[in-house]
């Protein structure tokens, strides 16, 4: 929440996944969302996926029944596809990778 409180929004065209620098873009602004929405950067737009990240308190406030009025009737139109799941795990590895090749090049010049 942020100090007017309302929660922060950072969406799929934002986030960079691992893109920018960094694995979302939103962290070259040290912010930190409350609600983080991936899509499009997930299998580099080839197919369609999207997940919603969110903090534990948002969970919650939607963590129940229809009947109780907390049931959130949400969902992406890009879901549910296992070939895209499949890209995923592709561009996860491959960020992983990028990342572990910075790491290791800013080790190299610390100790050099």
């Amino acid at each position: 929440m942020t100090e007017w409180n309302t929660e922060e929004l950072a969406e799929a065209d934002k986030t960079g996944f691992g893109r920018t620098g960094r694995m979302f873009e939103c962290e070259h602004e040290s912010v930190i969302p409350d609600i983080l929405v991936l899509g499009k950067g997930l299998t580099d737009r080839y197919l369609p996926l999207a997940i919603t990240l969110v903090w534990e308190k948002i969970f919650l406030a939607f963590d129940g029944s229809v009947a109780e009025g907390r049931a959130l009737a949400y969902g992406h139109s890009h879901t549910g596809n296992a070939l895209a799941v499949d890209a995923l795990r592709v561009s996860i590895t491959n960020v992983c990778r990028r990342s572990n090749a910075a790491k290791s090049k800013n080790a190299e010049k610390v100790t050099a």
